[in-house]
């Protein structure tokens, strides 16, 4: 009986464990920028760092992207994700990269390297974005998460920043007007450029600061 049971709760462990996969792996992309003008990010869950890059490759404008990929639990009973298929899908269509990743047990933090395109667009589910912005165009929405984001004051034109539940607020020498309302934030400004940028966050945190270049 006692080995009955010894081989009961062997069999157990091996059905609950289940087959053992990566939990994390790197992911490294070189983006030819070539004819692009537009980058459309779609991101589930994750955290991303927008970087500024002038990479000039035998005449061509080149990003890079490079992050990690971590697995989440499929369920009590189930183990982790597999993860050794999954990566972020990068397709050009015209004038527009779409960078996507889109995954249910998994997340991905990153950094992408980009030259000046002429607009930029994204879409956050939960995660924090830190950002040094050069897009003529730029919106971003955030489910839950915090945008962290900086710019050129002589670029920058209408400004605006709204939170759900949260702060918002512009720090340099642009004259800003801010709304709140019991949890509630927004912030308005308009610069001497004509570079829009519009921020929605529905949990967290909203914050831009204005440089001198």
């Amino acid at each position: 009986m006692k080995n009955s049971l010894i081989t009961f709760a062997a069999a157990c462990l091996l059905f609950v464990a289940g087959p053992s996969f990566a939990t994390t792996k790197s992911v490294s992309h070189q983006l030819d920028l070539n004819g692009i003008s537009r980058i459309e990010l779609s991101h589930s869950v994750g955290n991303l760092r927008i970087e500024r890059s002038d990479s000039l490759s035998n005449g061509v404008a080149m990003g890079q992207l490079t992050g990690t990929i971590k697995a989440g639990k499929k369920g009590w009973f189930r183990g982790s994700e597999d993860i050794t298929n999954i990566n972020l899908d990068l397709t050009n269509r015209g004038d527009t990269l779409h960078i996507v990743f889109e995954h249910d047990n998994a997340e991905a933090d990153y950094v992408l390297t980009i030259p000046a395109v002429a607009s930029l667009s994204i879409k956050l589910g939960v995660g924090n974005l830190v950002a040094a912005l050069t897009a003529a165009s730029t919106e971003i929405k955030i489910g839950v998460g915090n945008a962290e984001l900086t710019t050129d004051l002589a670029s920058i034109g209408a400004i605006n920043l709204a939170t759900g539940v949260g702060e918002t607020g512009i720090t340099g020498v642009l004259q800003q007007h801010t709304a709140r309302a019991i949890v509630t934030s927004k912030t308005q400004a308009t610069g001497p450029g004509h570079n829009l940028l519009n921020v929605k966050v529905g949990v967290g945190n909203a914050s831009l600061e204005l440089i001198h270049e």
